[in-house]
């Protein structure tokens, strides 16, 4: 396998390159939160204020970034770590290509994957979590092709694929969801089936589950709440469910809602002014109860809503009380090829899904719970991200077994 990591060393450089020359120096956007956690890990604690906690982040990126913040690292340099998330997930993705198509096939893909061009031409410039989760969520999946294929070892890829789900759970909690629903749906498949796969699978299931016991013993030390991940979940709700004209469902800040620097509906102020003596955790359970409340007034709304969130997730498009630029065109074009392939490969995989790997299987079923999961509150276009690797893995796979496979025989 060694021949796997220098394969894609062009790669390599390219992205320490390009940083070097393009990454700035100062904060980018979202990354001033994730080095207050760090900062706060180095200092021993997390959340802030126990009284008042702070759970809006997971901390796995924290925790990577908290060494390089206590030695007093700039975040230019820190960035690069990017490069390296990047490049990992390239090696996991070839390692899992090369088990069923060519290795020149297998290249081409991943160097398809490793040309993204979010990733390339932003996300590496940003310590955003996605590049970072991609990684973690790739090397489960290598893991558990590994461990339901039942190689040698396969208890040792049992706890790897376990270790890289719980890893990856810390760093974005909607996995945490997909999780539960995967032990669901599994623990199903098993009772009817018996299938010894199946056994495996939710074993790496529950053993990732077990990994971020910890943390959820931590949060209920601090909310007196059971399996609580985060409290941001009832803002985005929120934001989904708000009956005004002209808004398309996206989540805006409290800060620039009372500050005015988005302007948003007077509903919209009067009902945050209430926020102010509130905790997190109260504002949280405050926009999950009037978030109900406006869905039951107004459901329609919430589809139109819905609608327009799965194309801000896929294509950043369209945000209320923002205008668009020619940037729009970017992202468009970023996500529009893999996404077109990625449901037309559906057809033929539909007639011969019982072909594909069952491992290649959870694999998509597993990221499909995530985009739908991720569909249902505010969303942005990263969130997306960390998923086009998966669909260029799961279309080499297609196009190789069925699709080449039905033009030599009419050949």
């Amino acid at each position: 396998m060694q021949i796997s990591r220098y394969r894609f060393l062009p790669l390599l450089v390219l992205y320490v390159v390009l940083i070097a020359l393009f990454s700035k120096h100062e904060y980018v956007d979202d990354e001033i939160r994730y080095f207050m956690y760090a900062e706060r890990l180095v200092e021993g604690h997390y959340v802030g204020d126990v009284d008042n906690p702070d759970l809006i982040n997971g901390p796995g990126l924290p925790i990577v970034l908290a060494p390089f913040v206590a030695v007093g690292l700039p975040v230019y340099f820190i960035r690069f770590l990017n490069a390296f998330f990047y490049y990992g997930l390239l090696v996991f993705m070839y390692r899992i290509l090369i088990r069923y198509i060519p290795k020149s096939k297998a290249t081409l893909y991943t160097y398809l994957a490793g040309l993204y061009p979010l990733f390339l031409l932003r996300g590496i410039f940003q310590l955003w979590p996605e590049l970072l989760c991609g990684f973690l969520l790739m090397g489960f999946s290598y893991y558990l092709l590994k461990a339901t294929e039942s190689e040698p070892n396969w208890t040792k890829s049992i706890l790897f694929s376990a270790l890289f789900l719980g890893a990856a759970i810390m760093v974005k909690f909607i996995y945490g969801y997909v999780l539960f629903a995967g032990i669901f749906f599994t623990f199903l498949h098993w009772i009817f089936t018996r299938d010894s796969r199946s056994a495996i699978l939710i074993r790496i299931l529950a053993a990732g589950f077990i990994l971020c016991i910890p943390y959820l013993m931590y949060t209920y030390s601090l909310t007196g709440r059971t399996m609580y991940w985060g409290n941001n979940g009832g803002t985005q709700l929120y934001w989904m469910t708000a009956p005004y004209e002209g808004e398309w469902g996206n989540w805006v800040s409290i800060p620039h809602v009372n500050q005015g620097v988005v302007p948003v509906h007077e509903g919209h102020k009067e009902f945050h002014a209430q926020m102010e003596s509130l905790t997190f955790t109260e504002q949280d359970d405050l926009f999950a109860e009037k978030a109900m409340e406006q869905l039951k007034a107004n459901p329609e709304v919430y589809l139109r809503n819905w609608i327009a969130n799965v194309f801000r997730l896929f294509f950043n498009y369209p945000y209320s009380y923002e205008s668009h630029s020619l940037g729009t065109y970017f992202f468009l074009l970023s996500n529009l090829f893999p996404i077109l392939l990625g449901i037309l490969s559906l057809i033929p995989a539909w007639f011969n899904w019982k072909k594909i790997p069952y491992a290649l299987l959870v694999i998509v079923l597993f990221h499909l719970i995530y985009l739908g999961g991720s569909s249902l509150v505010s969303t942005v276009i990263r969130y997306s991200t960390t998923v086009i690797p998966f669909i260029l893995l799961w279309v080499a796979y297609v196009e190789h077994h069925f699709i080449l496979f039905h033009i030599k025989k009419s050949s």
